[in-house]
């Protein structure tokens, strides 16, 4: 049966090619039922764009790249045109505020296109961007949206038409193309099930209403940072874990026991950057979502410094790299998608909360490579990604490198913590990173 709030509309056309939901899409749609399950991303511009030029830029992007709205029917999605402009929102709220307004507005049941693109200049930053459903695109997909975007604001673009997967998930990455093992995946999940035992747990709050904040990183951070990560064998990657942790650890929801000290971040992981994917899948025109997802648990013992957290985060990196843990990870999700199908939206938060009792999320990108870097400094002077929660984590770190600027947005369940508490949070996070870039 369809259901309106996950934004099904009953019968389609029927000549439309359509694709299956993936188990990470059926997961976010599970969602979408307990908490509107958004993402946003937006560009900071230098120039002058005209409003009108902004609209008339994205809806050109729109048509570009063949989007409009995504129908669903039974397992299958497609896409339709939308048959109308899309209109731009001008705002002249704070981008945190526009930002936290949007991660909680659910989108329309009726036929429209799940996309919100606004428009707003604050403290002299145009900001252009949008918010949209997460379950039908990655964050990859939705750059893809972007860069159109930017390029029709520039006197660029064209036709440049996406694709729906054409291959699920389990093909692409599963066993056989990604090299993972099933039963050394369940070995994990109930090795990790009893390690849980000992992580800390957040507060059980019905109310899973989120708010966002914005923070902007010195100039020139990473740069800093990257000698020093790879004196000590990590990643920049490695060094956001630690950072996060060390925030989560000091500020974060979850309170530490003599009985559970420990504490766990997940990871959210792009798989399309992995070496296993089949020539047809996905590609750069795919629309679609590919995503993996890690957990990593940190004893007690590895907060008393900041080394300590690093050297973990390499070890545990290295470890998922070897197992193909991000690829293994929808066997997790498979699991946790049957139960809470059988469970409902109330006994789910309390299912994660037991079971999977995660302090905070942390996705990173660098966008330097590829398209954003060829736009920077002018005119896209840096970029934002936000994150959502879902059920499963009381806060998400999302930094994005671009050139020499740093953009860190924290989604965070608001019954959990404050504005305040968030905000020691997400400047313990800078901080943390300011101090080991030395």
């Amino acid at each position: 049966m369809n259901d309106p709030r996950i934004g099904s509309i009953g019968p389609v056309t029927k000549d439309i090619e359509g694709t299956r939901f993936n188990i990470f899409q059926k997961t976010q749609r599970l969602w979408d039922r307990i908490h509107p399950y958004n993402a946003a991303q937006a560009m900071e511009l230098v120039g002058d764009f005209p409003p009108k030029q902004v609209e008339d830029a994205f809806n050109a992007a729109i048509s570009d790249l063949g989007l409009g709205d995504f129908l669903t029917d039974g397992p299958t999605y497609m896409i339709a045109p939308h048959g109308a402009p899309l209109t731009v929102e001008a705002f002249d709220d704070t981008f945190e505020t526009l930002l936290t307004r949007e991660m909680n507005r659910p989108f329309d049941v009726v036929r429209t296109a799940p996309f919100r693109p606004f428009d707003l200049t604050e403290a002299g930053r145009r900001i252009v961007g949008l918010t949209y459903q997460h379950w039908i695109a990655d964050s990859v997909s939705i750059r893809m949206l972007m860069r159109q975007w930017l390029l029709r604001l520039t006197g660029g673009g064209g036709p440049a038409p996406v694709k729906l997967p054409t291959a699920g998930l389990l093909k692409t990455f599963g066993p056989g193309s990604a090299g993972w093992s099933v039963t050394a995946q369940a070995s994990s999940l109930i090795g990790f099930q009893s390690r849980m035992k000992m992580m800390r747990r957040v507060e059980s709050k019905s109310d899973a209403s989120v708010a966002v904040l914005v923070r902007d990183g010195p100039d020139g951070l990473i740069d800093a940072i990257k000698p020093r990560a790879k004196a000590a064998g990590a990643t920049v990657g490695d060094v956001f874990l630690a950072a996060a942790t060390a925030a989560c650890d000091a500020v974060g929801p979850g309170h530490p026991s003599s009985r559970r000290p420990d504490l766990a971040m997940g990871t959210i992981v792009d798989l399309r950057a992995r070496g296993c994917l089949r020539k047809d899948n996905p590609s750069a025109n795919v629309f679609g979502l590919f995503l993996g997802f890690t957990m990593t648990p940190f004893a007690a013992a590895d907060t008393a410094t900041f080394d300590r957290l690093l050297s973990r985060a390499v070890l545990a990196r290295r470890s998922s790299l070897a197992r193909h843990a991000a690829e293994a990870s929808q066997l997790n999700i498979t699991i946790g998608y049957a139960i809470g199908k059988w469970l409902g939206p109330t006994k789910l938060r309390e299912f994660y909360r037991k079971r999977f009792p995660l302090t905070g999320g942390l996705s990173s990108v660098n966008m330097t490579p590829g398209w954003a870097g060829e736009h920077h400094p002018l005119p896209l002077a840096a970029y934002h990604r936000v994150s959502p929660t879902g059920p499963m984590l009381p806060l998400v770190l999302t930094p994005t490198t671009l050139g020499k600027t740093l953009r860190v947005c924290c989604t965070y369940r608001s019954a959990l913590m404050d504005a305040q508490r968030a905000s020691k949070l997400t400047d313990h996070f800078l901080q943390t990173l300011v101090r080991f870039a030395g």
